[in-house]
């Protein structure tokens, strides 16, 4: 449940997540276009801002020019019909509209100088450049105007008539050059405006291609983020699946672990009572001399075996449940203790079944004695518990180059039920399907392999091609440690 809510909040921190970026994404392009669009308007308010007063400035000049022009006109006029008294005053009012040119034209430089600056293309620049060039050329013609205006004035003055007539024509070759690099200025001033607001437009619209770029790439990357949502949810829905599944599994092998531990605790329970009421028979047999003494020791000693040895399994499932199972490995004849067992148990053996050896070479191996020589009694008992008559073989065979030995102990029985055999080894399982009829408590084989595998090794069960089932296990020749532990693998 832990893995299944950790999954489930690492699912949703990745959509939460997927729809934050979409809507970060969005926002940049929003915010990108909003920028742009301000900056665009900004510059063709500064271009209006800069050339058009600077176009109004030269229209200006180009109109007081032309009053210029009419007042020397008139002047002229004054002089050749003798009206000399009125000249002062028109003399005066010249030079006044003289002045008004005079502040246009220091505006228009003016202008010019911060102006360079909004020209956004390289060759708006150059224009600019020439139209600062035109605006200088107005400027150094209209201070010859002004030079010659004076002269012509004093020549009225001077009564010069051969001067006032050729400082006349004079002005008027001015007034035509002035007027023409005022037209060629507004020329160039508004060619410049259209390839500056041009520049301007054509950056709009590039960044609004890079708008609609981002707004499809953000579409894109939404609908990818959409498909991995839609992956995660369905991803989700299976592991859910599959997480439920496993807890009903788990549920089911927790039920089944329960009905076997309280089929084990009855069980034992009938194997603890057992014995104690025929011990306390053969006590008062022996009492009442109904038999002999050896006798009733006799059936008292293997009684209390039984039960020390009920004890000592329950004991040992503990330890190697807990990881406390300590082996205590020393270097033994594999062959002599194997005789050793298959002696004792051929001696307490009443059934008519024989015990047969096929033994290698007689090495020395790594075990530890004690419980290598009680996962041979238990498998020795296995085999003849559910035979009347046959054999039993113990075979084994050496294999040094790979530092292993092989032991196989083959019976000629009915063999294991299918339905058993992949759980031959678990707990409260025995060679039949019903573990009250079996007569043991289901132990022997999960200790023996506890037992191997703390040796690390690895045990087998199968069913023979004839009849009978095979047990076999394999151990290394040689121990690294002389005192080893139970792996925390086997666990279980």
């Amino acid at each position: 449940m832990k893995n299944l809510f950790l999954g489930k909040t690492k699912t949703s921190f990745k959509i939460s997540g997927s729809v934050g970026i979409i809507i970060l994404l969005l926002g940049v392009a929003v915010v990108f276009g909003l920028f742009q669009m301000e900056r665009v308007s900004q510059e063709v308010v500064q271009i209006s801002e800069e050339f058009v007063p600077l176009s109004e400035r030269l229209s200006d000049i180009k109109f007081q020019n032309l009053k210029q022009s009419m007042q020397l006109e008139n002047a002229l006029q004054m002089y050749e019909t003798n009206q000399i008294e009125n000249i002062e005053q028109i003399k005066n009012q010249f030079w006044q509209i003289n002045q008004k040119v005079d502040s246009d034209i220091e505006i228009v430089k003016k202008i010019m100088q911060v102006g360079n600056e909004f020209t956004p293309s390289q060759s708006s620049k150059l224009e600019f450049s020439q139209l600062e060039q035109e605006i200088s050329a107005i400027s150094n013609i209209h201070n010859n105007y002004e030079i010659t205006a004076s002269k012509f004035f004093k020549a009225i003055n001077d009564n010069a008539a051969y001067d006032v007539d050729s400082l006349f024509s004079e002005i008027k070759n001015i007034e035509f050059n002035l007027q023409s690099e005022i037209d060629y200025s507004g020329t160039i001033l508004a060619s410049l405006t259209e390839k500056s607001t041009f520049q301007i437009e054509l950056n709009e619209r590039n960044s609004l291609q890079g708008q609609i770029i981002i707004i499809f790439a953000v579409g894109a990357i939404a609908a990818t983020l959409g498909f991995f949502i839609n992956q995660i949810n369905s991803d989700l829905k299976k592991e859910v699946a599959e997480k439920t599944i496993e807890l009903k599994k788990a549920n089911k092998k927790l039920q089944k672990l329960d009905k076997l531990k309280n089929e084990f605790i009855g069980i034992a329970s009938h194997e603890l009572k057992s014995p104690i009421q025929p011990i306390f028979g053969f006590a008062e047999l022996a009492r009442a001399g109904d038999i002999d003494q050896k006798e009733a020791w006799d059936g008292v000693t293997e009684l209390a075996t039984k039960l020390q040895d009920l004890a000592n399994a329950v004991l040992d499932v503990s330890k190697i449940e807990n990881d406390q199972l300590v082996l205590h490995i020393e270097k033994n004849a594999i062959n002599d203790v194997i005789l050793d067992v298959t002696k004792s148990f051929k001696i307490d053996q009443k059934s008519l079944v024989r015990i047969q050896e096929n033994l290698d070479e007689n090495i020395q191996v790594d075990i530890d004695k004690l419980r290598f020589e009680q996962v041979l009694r238990n498998l020795l008992s296995n085999a003849v518990k559910f035979m009347t008559k046959g054999t039993v073989i113990i075979a084994t065979h050496i294999y040094k180059e790979e530092n292993k030995i092989q032991v196989r102990v083959s019976d000629s029985g009915r063999g294991i039920p299918e339905e058993i055999l992949p759980r031959i080894f678990e707990k409260f399982v025995s060679k039949t399907s019903n573990l009250e009829n079996s007569g043991g408590t289901g132990l022997g084989l999960y200790l023996c392999r506890g037992i191997i595998k703390a040796h690390g090794g690895e045990i087998f069960a199968y069913n023979n091609t004839g009849a009978g089932a095979t047990f076999e296990f394999i151990l290394p020749i040689s121990q690294k440690s002389k005192m080893q532990k139970l792996p925390k693998l086997f666990k279980t």
